[in-house]
């Protein structure tokens, strides 16, 4: 077989149309992950074993870490974070620290300055003996 007739062959086959085509077609959007609901409670009494506290307050995110940085954003320092329809409860101890030189966020039309960062470190993982009603969230502030 000659050059000649490889070229020919090679040059004969068409080419994939693209031209219908957008650059952004041939890539799928990931599917979102689900969200999940954690109920903040109070930390168990001295000797409590695994019992755990009142609600004090309901975070939805898709992940424990996730809920436990809105917790400690919110200047929670213990977080104990159970999912609902769970006796599963996270352990966390977490702050606010100040970043060196703030940032600026730009969302929309609107600048925000982060002057500060939460974090959190995992404690432990432990299953809870009584578990309060979902429902019932203690709340900070005094009922009028």
């Amino acid at each position: 077989m000659s050059t000649k007739s490889i070229h020919t062959i090679m040059s004969s086959t068409p080419a994939p149309e693209t031209s219908n085509m957008t650059p952004d077609a041939s890539k799928t959007k990931k599917s979102p992950r689900p969200k999940s609901t954690f109920m903040l409670h109070a930390p168990p009494p001295p000797g409590g074993g695994n019992t755990i506290g009142t609600n004090i307050g309901k975070f939805v995110s898709t992940d424990h870490r996730y809920a436990a940085l809105k917790c400690a954003s919110r200047k929670h320092t213990v977080i104990h974070l159970r999912k609902t329809n769970s006796k599963l409860v996270y352990e966390f101890q977490g702050g606010i620290q100040a970043l060196e030189t703030p940032h600026t966020v730009r969302r929309g039309d609107q600048e925000f300055v982060c002057k500060n960062r939460p974090f959190v470190k995992f404690i432990r993982t432990y299953v809870a003996n009584t578990i309060p009603d979902d429902e019932s969230v203690e709340s900070d502030t005094p009922a009028k």
